[in-house]
C-alpha cells in the first residue's frame, strides 16, 4: 500500500510542477520505475543510483522507457556481493539499458570502476569524490536531454 501511495504522490507532484528529471537511489529505484510506467510524459530524464532497474517488460520499454533518457550509476563493491546490490542486480540493470537502447531509446549504464573511479560505496553521494560523480551525472543529463528535445 505504501508503495502505491508513494508513486501516486510522486505522480501528483509531477502534475503540479510539470515535467522533471527524476533521481532515485537504492530502494526508491522501484518507485521511479513505476512513476515512469504511469507518467513517462512528465519525466524528462531518469537517474537511478544503485537502485532497482527492472525487470522491464517489452511493453514497458515500448510504451514508456524508450521515451525517457535513463542513466544507471553503480560504484564499487557490487561484484560478488551477497547483498541486494549484487551481480544479479547489475546484470538486470545492464539488461534494462540494452532493452531501452534496442527499442530506440537512450540509456546508459555508468559503472564507475570501469571509468577509473574507484572506492565508491552504496552512498556515493556522501563519498569524498561526490562532486566528481555529480559532474558525470550532470554532463550526461546535458547531453541526453538535449538529444531528447530534438
Amino acid at each position: 500500500m505504501l508503495f502505491r501511495s508513494t508513486v501516486k504522490a510522486l505522480g501528483a507532484l509531477l502534475d503540479k510542477i510539470g515535467p522533471a528529471i527524476v533521481v532515485v537511489h537504492s530502494q526508491s529505484g522501484a518507485y521511479g520505475l513505476d512513476l515512469i510506467r504511469q507518467h513517462a510524459d512528465k519525466v524528462r530524464a531518469f537517474v537511478d543510483v544503485e537502485g532497482s532497474c527492472g525487470p522491464l517488460s517489452a511493453d514497458d520499454v515500448s510504451k514508456s522507457f524508450r521515451n525517457v533518457p535513463t542513466l544507471i550509476v553503480f560504484g564499487d563493491y557490487t561484484e560478488g556481493s551477497t547483498g541486494p546490490n549484487n551481480d544479479e542486480r547489475r546484470k538486470l540493470c545492464n539488461a534494462s539499458v540494452a532493452a531501452i537502447n534496442g527499442a530506440g531509446g537512450t540509456a546508459k549504464f555508468m559503472h564507475l570502476p570501469t571509468l577509473g573511479i574507484k572506492g565508491n560505496g552504496h552512498m556515493m553521494m556522501m563519498d569524498t569524490n561526490n562532486l566528481q560523480i555529480a559532474d558525470l551525472i550532470i554532463d550526461w543529463l546535458g547531453q541526453s536531454t538535449a538529444v531528447a528535445k530534438n
